[in-house]
Order: C-alpha cells, then structure tokens, then sequence
C-alpha cells in the first residue's frame, strides 16, 4: 500500500488516461495529506505486528504438533489455548494496541 501511494504522489497530476482512475489518484493525494492518513498507517502497522505475530505462532505451532520442533511452554499454552476456543495468552499481549 505505501509504494503505490508514494508512486501515486509522485505522478505529475493528468497522467492516468482512465477519468476514474485519475479521480482515485486525485483522492489519495488529498487523503495522503491528512492528519488521519497517519494514524492509519501508525493502525496498519499495528495491526501488521499482530498479523506477524499469529502467523508465526501458528506456524511454529503446526511444527510442534507434528513434532518437527520442540513444543515449548508458549506454545503449549497456545495449543490448550485454542482447543478451548480462548484467545492465547501471547496475542492478547501482542503488538496491537488501539489509543482511543
């Protein structure tokens, strides 16, 4: 998302042949330029670190089921965590924390 609205401000205004692409050009230029557009990209980030964060537990954890690695005490607790359909414990802490 951010290399194509960097590619997106970079274009000189008028080079999309396409009207209606030239008004979504138009309308991420005016939002990029927003107080806003900051704290959803700080959200994203966030939101990424979580994302990482699960992708990689959950991976390690498929290795640990299948005896590829050792099953540590994280990842125990993640597994008893989720055949009890709760919310282990090391994504509650996770990176994504909302300021409200």
């Amino acid at each position: 998302m951010v290399v194509i609205i960097v590619v997106i401000i970079i274009l000189p205004p008028g080079t999309a042949a396409d009207p209606d692409l030239q008004a979504g050009i138009d309308l991420i230029r005016k939002i990029s330029q927003s107080a806003l557009f900051t704290t959803l990209r700080q959200e994203i980030d966030r939101f990424n670190g979580l994302l990482h964060l699960v992708h990689t537990s959950l991976k390690s954890l498929a290795l640990a089921v299948r005896g590829e690695v050792v099953m540590s005490e994280g990842l125990e607790e993640a597994y008893y965590a989720l055949l009890s359909q709760r919310v282990p414990a090391q994504w509650k802490v996770g990176e994504y924390k909302r300021v409200i």
